[in-house]
């Protein structure tokens, strides 16, 4: 039975393309920021005092705005370009990246019949990208180098790619999803993208004597319109799509509980930003209430109330980082207001 066209689109997005990658950078970036926060933090603490110092020179509240916006924003990228840079994890970028421009290949070639699944994988292991239609069922691995490989000579990284590409496709080819059906034949596919492709742009796609056919990613959706129907049929297509779908369904939702996706930098930054406009909404009308009832026992229970639900929040919903943001800001805000109305009542 054919799936839904809106999982379909799913299973083809970008979002799951370079899934593996993705969580492996993201896990490398926060125990970067972990072991590093101090420096990172002094930093930034040292860009924003500069560019707060020539905002109190600035002439007028436009070139002030403009100096400040420009200081949080430069503070912002000089801050994830550090993170990057000390969790080593340009190369893993990269290849999450073309990861996503062969799914953006492979996409088009629905429009042909072709079913496209990004970030499949069998036990422990990732396959890229399956692609099933009536012109067979073909598993793609992209790798993406910083250097030319030379094809020709045996390159380490090339070799083990190869050896990667053709595990990956006879995994699949004894899968019991596939199996069942009539025991297609899965044709292993090498997309090469970046500086290591150099060598393979200057010639159509060739296989390798391993069985694995090697090509530059610009050569891939060609070679893919050439190949001819009728290796499968299409009660084939939709029983072996139907069976990846319910197997990565089960495979999610594992995947999801045990190992969950961490947040990107871009997120952890929005996450900071909510959390601290809660937290300065929290204290205005804290402010507010302390006008009003006079009374700092309730302006304190009020405020112990707050941090009582930004912890539940923390603990047991999906803005664990939002909240932690608040209570850390919250609990400024109260020491300075605090400090403010003892020198006000206490001390004169």
């Amino acid at each position: 039975m054919p799936i839904a066209h809106r999982r379909e689109k799913e299973l083809a997005s970008d979002r799951r393309a370079g899934w593996t990658a993705r969580k492996s950078i993201r896990e490398r970036h926060r125990e970067a920021i972990r072991a590093q926060w101090r420096l990172l933090a002094m930093l930034a603490a040292t860009v924003l005092l500069m560019f707060g110092v020539a905002a109190v020179f600035a002439t007028g509240p436009l070139q002030r705005g403009v100096v400040v916006g420009a200081g949080v924003t430069l503070t912002a990228c000089f801050v994830a370009a550090l993170v990057v840079l000390v969790s080593g994890t340009a190369p893993l970028m990269m290849g999450e990246l073309a990861e996503q421009w062969t799914a953006q290949e492979l996409r088009p070639l629905r429009e042909h019949g072709w079913k496209l699944v990004n970030h499949f994988g069998l036990g422990r292991g990732d396959h890229d990208h399956i692609v099933v239609g009536r012109g067979g069922l073909v598993l793609i691995e992209t790798k993406w180098g910083g250097t030319p490989w030379d094809v020709d000579a045996g390159d380490v990284f090339f070799r083990r790619a190869l050896e990667q590409t053709a595990h990956n496709a006879k995994q699949l080819a004894l899968w019991h999803g596939v199996a069942k059906h009539g025991r297609p034949a899965v044709e292993p596919v090498l997309v090469v993208w970046g500086p290591a492709a150099r060598q393979l742009r200057e010639h159509p796609a060739r296989r390798h004597d391993s069985g694995v056919v090697v090509m530059a990613g610009n050569h891939l959706r060609e070679w893919m319109l050439r190949r001819g129907r009728g290796r499968l049929g299409a009660t084939q297509v939709d029983g072996v799509v139907g069976e990846i779908d319910r197997h990565l369904i089960r495979r999610d939702d594992r995947e999801r509980v045990l190992r969950p996706m961490p947040r990107s930098l871009a997120e952890m930054a929005q996450a900071t930003v909510v959390g601290l406009g809660l937290a300065a909404a929290g204290f205005v009308m804290n402010s507010w209430l302390l006008q009003v009832v006079e009374s700092l026992v309730v302006w304190l229970a009020v405020g112990l109330a707050f941090f009582g639900v930004s912890e539940l929040a923390r603990r047991r919903s999906r803005w664990p980082w939002e909240a932690r943001t608040f209570q850390f800001a919250l609990s400024g805000l109260y020491l300075l207001t605090a400090s403010a109305v003892i020198r006000a009542y206490v001390l004169t």
